[in-house]
């Protein structure tokens, strides 16, 4: 063995133990022993990009190139690095030059998937993870992402959930495998299946915190509010810079009737990203229930100027004018609202109560039915869904179908004990009854759970 080679080894030891400083100091050694060493250049390159820099791992990627232009590797690794760096066109030639170098390598077809994802070219990705995969069965990241792409690309949640069951079967215990499928199955709404993968994934990885935030969720569906607090605690210990955690923290407060918590932590997620639409939707929607208008609508405004066509951003803002008692700048929103998504049962509700403000009956009739349709159409995949059948119980209640309504605004109550919502249209539809002790019952119940800030009787809501 050679002087070169014997310190490019050392290196390769280093490199391997993560000692990337010393292995730097070896890989230098050989390529000053040897200055067209361009298996040195590659790996000295690769410790480069280990410490974050890129632009001397970029450099050596170039030298090793140019040492031996047929080296695919080095191409697949200064493609990687342009791709961390958000350079995708250069990245793809790289990739591009790979597979013409060495087409019989599944990972140069790998990475080039990655970078065809990124740009939205789902097809091509798809294409090159099944010929890394043609290359390499056993390839487990190739399959786990495919899966992913099947998921957040396509919605394809049983071919996703196919890819993370050979995954999984690949690496037994592969934490961000289970994590996602339990996020198909929770798309699926199988939320028990989406709970037992997520508990797995922070089993196997015990500081995976968007697997504790994920199975949150799950138990937000399921409105287990305290183990779902719990769960997002542990998230947000583990990434206190999380504006997702905080967000959905933010709604299991709001569920509780903790408004002002819940306005807390919707401000906390939107400090850390001022562009998220959701917190700002949620934030709005939470002074809408502290019956404080005014930051409702500034909310609601900034949400629709970031993304003017945010169907759900509409629709509370219609509801908002509603309140307002504006009523055509909310059927204005509301008929947007329904133009962009026609499948919000809530915005329906809200523009059949601006119809009979207006003296519409019809029109205002037409829309209750609507939202009662709408409901029922989500209810049979969401049975759970105390929020949809909050939405159906006050539609029913607009038709004067009463006894239904009363069903479902039990059924709303018995799934979420803090709904002071369902509670306040149960007391108004025994109202319309003539039945005075049980209205007046319910409204007391509802006054009752309204956070200590909150001096208002809160409005019906949208689902969020």
């Amino acid at each position: 063995m050679g002087a070169a080679e014997s310190k490019f080894q050392s290196g390769l030891a280093l490199y391997q133990a993560r000692d990337y400083e010393a292995a730097i100091r070896k890989f230098d050694a050989a390529i000053t022993e040897d200055p067209s060493f361009s298996e040195a250049y590659n790996n000295r390159g690769l410790a480069h990009r280990n410490l974050n820099h890129f632009e001397q791992a970029l450099k050596d990627f170039d030298d090793a190139i140019r040492t031996e232009p047929s080296n695919a590797e080095a191409h697949i690794n200064r493609g990687n690095t342009h791709r961390l760096q958000n350079n995708l066109e250069f990245a793809l030639k790289d990739f591009d030059d790979a597979v013409r170098l060495d087409p019989s390598n599944p990972k140069a077809f790998f990475n080039r998937a990655l970078v065809h994802r990124l740009q939205n070219h789902i097809q091509q990705a798809l294409e090159d993870f099944d010929q890394a995969l043609r290359l390499d069965p056993g390839y487990t990241l190739a399959v786990f992402n495919r899966g992913l792409t099947h998921l957040t690309k396509q919605n394809n949640i049983e071919l996703a959930i196919g890819d993370f069951d050979e995954a999984i079967r690949l690496k037994p215990g592969y934490p961000e495998a289970l994590n996602y499928r339990g996020v198909a199955n929770l798309r699926r709404h199988n939320i028990e299946l989406a709970i037992e993968d997520f508990s797995a994934a922070t089993r196997v990885k015990p500081t995976y915190a968007e697997a504790f935030n994920n199975r949150g969720v799950a138990y937000l569906r399921l409105h287990d509010l305290d183990r779902a607090l719990d769960d997002f605690d542990e998230a947000l210990r583990l990434d206190p810079a999380s504006a997702l955690s905080f967000h959905d923290r933010g709604l299991a407060y709001r569920l509780q009737n903790n408004l002002d918590l819940a306005i807390d932590d919707f401000t906390d997620a939107l400090l850390i990203n001022p562009a998220l639409v959701d917190s700002r939707i949620a934030r709005g929607v939470t002074y809408l229930m502290q019956h404080d208008l005014d930051r409702a609508l500034d909310d609601f405004d900034e949400a629709l100027r970031i993304n003017p066509t945010n169907a759900v951003a509409l629709a509370h803002r219609g509801h908002a004018y509603l309140l307002q008692n504006e009523l055509e700048q909310a059927l204005d929103d509301l008929n947007q609202a329904i133009e962009h998504n026609a499948s919000l049962a809530g915005a329906h509700n809200h523009r059949g109560f601006v119809h009979r403000l207006q003296d519409h009956p019809e029109q205002a009739t037409n829309d209750f039915e609507r939202a009662i349709q709408l409901a029922e159409q989500q209810l049979a995949a969401q049975p759970k869904d105390s929020r949809l059948l909050l939405v159906r119980g006050t539609a029913l209640r607009n038709v004067g179908r009463f006894q239904e309504a009363i069903t479902d605004l039990e059924s709303s109550i018995s799934l979420n004990e803090y709904d002071s919502r369902a509670r306040m249209e149960l007391g108004l539809t025994h109202l319309a009854l003539g039945n005075l002790p049980e209205s007046q019952r319910y409204f007391d119940e509802a006054t009752r759970r309204l956070a200590p800030s909150t001096n208002h009787p809160p409005p019906t809501l949208l689902p969020d």
